[in-house]
């Protein structure tokens, strides 16, 4: 099948609980915008109904056209689909203003961006509740934080 970014999957396999990431912004004002976490409520054939985090009315996402053109090829493709994602995980900058219940913070390659570490730390609300991954090795773990002075206002 022919996939292409933004564009969710041919198949998408959605269960009722499952937790998932809508790729267009539908409805700005009731907080259906892209990359939401919503959870599925129910799941017919020309709609899905959802709830955002922490809420219980449902809202119902329509299934949409999304068109594009496979590389290197002249003709467009047009896909029928919920503009969904599963969303079993995030990246720092997808995390940004979420408050989670529990994370995981992979450190195994060191994050490429000043500010990425807190971000992904400061998500949860008790330590306790994030679970750090590093190397296997007996050595002291430490992040690198490099500071390029020249360029600091």
């Amino acid at each position: 099948m022919l996939h292409h970014p933004g564009v969710p999957p041919h198949q998408l396999d959605l269960k009722v609980n499952a937790i998932c990431a809508l790729q267009r912004n539908l409805c700005v004002d009731v907080g259906l915008v892209h990359n939401a976490r919503v959870r599925i409520a129910a799941v017919h054939r020309r709609f899905v109904e959802v709830q955002l985090p922490n809420e219980s009315d449902t809202h119902c996402i329509p299934r949409i056209s999304f068109n594009f053109t496979p590389p290197a090829s002249d003709w467009t493709v047009t896909r029928k689909q919920f503009p969904l994602r599963l969303a079993y995980a995030t990246t720092f900058n997808g995390c940004q203003g979420l408050t989670l219940a529990r994370s995981v913070v992979d450190l195994r390659i060191d994050p490429f961006a000043h500010g990425q570490l807190y971000t992904a730390l400061s998500r949860v609300r008790r330590r306790e509740d994030t679970l750090i991954l590093f190397t296997d090795s007996n050595e002291e773990q430490t992040c690198a934080n490099i500071v390029y002075k020249k360029l600091l206002l």
